[in-house]
């Protein structure tokens, strides 16, 4: 992958664009097909990738989406969606994982085709993994932002600060930056950063970019009790 399209490691590029006509793999384009997006994909390609992993694949000697697997006593994979990368082909299941540990965290996780040896498919409320039931999770994702407009939703901190640095240098003038940092007024886990220049003019101030990384909490199942 070429560090100047990391774009084409969204999963959504697994799927056609229906706001640019972009087919499978390729990235998006605007201004009438003049110009390739190589940093992000259109909203609604997104979502047509979200509705996409809902569809059961053909395969079934793979992990499915909506279902939960476990690895022996050490790992559960909670399945949200299956796509096929778009370079090699391969499927991939991403989800949510966490290990066979007690009180142990969910976080986001895949699985590449030729994994699938040696899982277990969980029944709902099923005890393959230390008699535990299955029950709602809280998991963390990671907003990354410019004034307002949302850019991607993903799995770490890093990748979301990854996406907003590639967009700052792409408009920053060659040579204009001498470093990037991420400033938060708050500490924690759920602290909100925002991307700071410092720039090479040794007489200019360091300053905000706008680009902001949020952390949001959202829970990996429906909550009856919630809506009280």
């Amino acid at each position: 992958m070429s560090t100047r399209e990391p774009a084409r490691s969204l999963p959504q590029l697994a799927v056609a664009c229906p706001t640019c006509g972009s087919p499978a793999g390729e990235l998006c384009t605007s201004h009438g097909g003049t110009r390739t997006r190589r940093i992000d994909t259109h909203q609604a390609r997104l979502a047509a990738w979200g509705e996409a992993g809902k569809i059961r694949p053909i395969e079934d000697e793979f992990f499915q989406p909506g279902r939960t697997y476990a690895h022996g006593q050490t790992s559960q994979f909670r399945v949200e969606h299956v796509t096929r990368h778009p370079d090699h082909g391969h499927l991939r299941a991403i989800g949510w994982m966490k290990t066979g540990e007690p009180g142990a965290k969910w976080h986001g996780g895949f699985r590449d085709e030729g994994e699938f040896k040696g899982w277990i498919e969980i029944a709902d409320g099923g005890d393959a993994v230390q008699g535990e039931a299955a029950q709602p999770a809280e998991v963390t994702i990671y907003r990354a932002s410019h004034d307002s407009i949302v850019m991607g939703l993903y799995t770490t901190r890093d990748a979301a600060q990854t996406h907003c640095e590639a967009k700052v240098r792409q408009e920053e003038p060659e040579g204009s930056i001498q470093h990037l940092s991420w400033w938060a007024d708050d500490t924690g886990d759920q602290a909100e950063y925002e991307l700071h220049i410092t720039p090479a003019d040794p007489g200019a101030l360091i300053h905000g970019t706008g680009y902001v990384v949020k952390p949001l909490t959202v829970a990996a199942a429906y909550d009856p009790d919630g809506d009280e």
